[in-house]
């Protein structure tokens, strides 16, 4: 599966293209999902534990991307976690959360909660 993520005004210079198959995104995800002990999370909760588990290849996009990167990178986590919901024990509430983000800045974040097998 390849997306490609354009910059602010969809400018070329800061877009991110992420060539993965759909099978890399599921299982990745599915490693994360069983990483998280609790039965709802936030998107913010899936991508910290997705960078945690995958620091590497989460490091390796946001050197190649220098503005806003890793904003950037986060959302395109989060987009791909929404897009292949369906195919995960996962399923998305209703309503946004907010929480602190790193900067101590209040952001408004999707709410996740597990499903059974």
């Amino acid at each position: 599966y390849s997306r490609r993520l354009r910059g602010a005004g969809g400018s070329k210079k800061t877009s991110i293209v992420m060539k993965k198959s759909k099978d890399l995104w599921l299982h990745q995800f599915r490693k994360v999902l069983n990483s998280i002990n609790d039965e709802q999370f936030t998107s913010y909760d899936f991508i910290g534990k997705f960078c945690k588990l995958y620091e590497s290849e989460w490091k390796e996009l946001l050197n190649r991307h220098a503005v806003k990167a890793k904003q950037k990178v986060n959302a395109y986590i989060a987009r791909m976690l929404s897009l292949y919901a369906k195919d995960l024990p996962v399923r998305k509430k209703e309503g946004l959360k907010s929480v602190k983000n790193i900067h101590a800045s209040t952001s408004r974040v999707h709410w996740w909660e597990k499903r059974s097998k």
